[in-house]
């Protein structure tokens, strides 16, 4: 997790004031010019970025914390060693095109995401690079589903592409386009979440084809009673994830979700197969105000989809 820092000092030694005494940054490893492996006094790694931060430095030499533009703090799965050795293959060139497209990525989203992003995308990117000078012809048999269930993801990491191609390596693979919405979507879901973007996607997939059938509808995907569909599935996929309170919560308005199942029998229908779905595959309880919800959702869509021949 990044820190708060309150304000930026320098002195024989430049720190970083937290409000619990003085923190030093020294050198463990110089990456380039610009990117610097570094430890602080209670012995806790990172990797800065700044212009200079790296130039001329050697082991041991503090920080000038005024350059540190990025703070990247290892955690979780993230192979600390490796992505040292990455970084350091890098060139700067590089590492600023990929910062970029991380740029890109929060200015475009505007969530709150994993740091670590930088740190993965940069170890994919670079890899992919090298992947397809061996194998051009490499596909992702999920392209199609990824698109569909992360559109904005899936158009930021069209414009990554685009971006690769054009500063870094021009045969760079419109394929990747799937991969790199997968990293962005993986930086948005939280560790307690317990879910992969695949997962999700996968439960997300599942969970439209029960709509489709159960409905006997056609769904018009670039409809945006769809797109609210597939966004309320996938944050409350989030949140059954966390497992924090799968419990049934209370219903505010019993006469509401009353009126509703008896009004909508068919979008109720669906919505109970999604329920026994949900706890036949991940064992999670549907209560009755997420099942009012799926039912006005799935409403929305039977009224403005086409239904299928029999």
């Amino acid at each position: 997790m990044l820190w708060s820092f309150l304000y930026i000092r320098t002195c024989s030694h430049q720190y970083i004031k937290r409000g619990c005494g003085e923190t030093c940054f020294k050198i463990v490893k110089r990456i380039n010019n610009n990117v610097v492996f570094s430890s602080d006094d209670d012995g806790r790694e990172m990797i800065l970025i700044g212009k200079g931060l790296g130039f001329q430095a050697k082991v041991g030499d503090p920080i000038d914390g005024n350059n540190i533009e990025k703070r990247y703090y290892p955690e979780g799965d993230v192979d600390l060693e490796h992505i040292l050795m990455v970084m350091t293959n890098a060139s700067d060139e590089e590492i600023y095109w990929i910062y970029k497209i991380v740029s890109l990525f929060k200015e475009k989203m505007d969530v709150a995401f994993n740091p670590n992003l930088f740190l993965t995308l940069t170890d994919h990117i670079l890899f992919a690079i090298h992947q397809q000078k061996q194998d051009p012809n490499l596909m992702n048999p999920m392209q199609w589903e990824i698109k569909r269930i992360y559109p904005k993801e899936y158009a930021i990491a069209e414009e990554a592409v685009d971006l690769v191609r054009q500063k870094l390596s021009p045969n760079f693979p419109q394929t990747e386009v799937a991969a790199i919405t997968l990293h962005f979507v993986n930086a948005q879901l939280d560790r307690t979440a317990n879910q992969s973007a695949y997962e999700q996607m996968a439960l997300t997939n599942d969970i439209i084809r029960i709509v489709e059938f159960a409905t006997n509808i056609d769904i018009d995907e670039n409809s945006v009673y769809f797109q609210r569909f597939v966004t309320h599935i996938r944050y409350y996929l989030i949140r059954q994830g966390q497992e924090q309170d799968n419990d049934n919560h209370s219903v505010k308005n019993d006469r509401m979700v009353e009126l509703a199942f008896i009004s909508y029998p068919k979008e109720k229908e669906a919505a109970d197969k999604i329920k026994e779905y949900l706890l036949e595959a991940k064992g999670w309880q549907v209560n009755d105000m997420e099942l009012l919800y799926l039912i006005l959702h799935i409403g929305n869509l039977v009224s403005h989809s086409a239904n299928r021949e029999k």
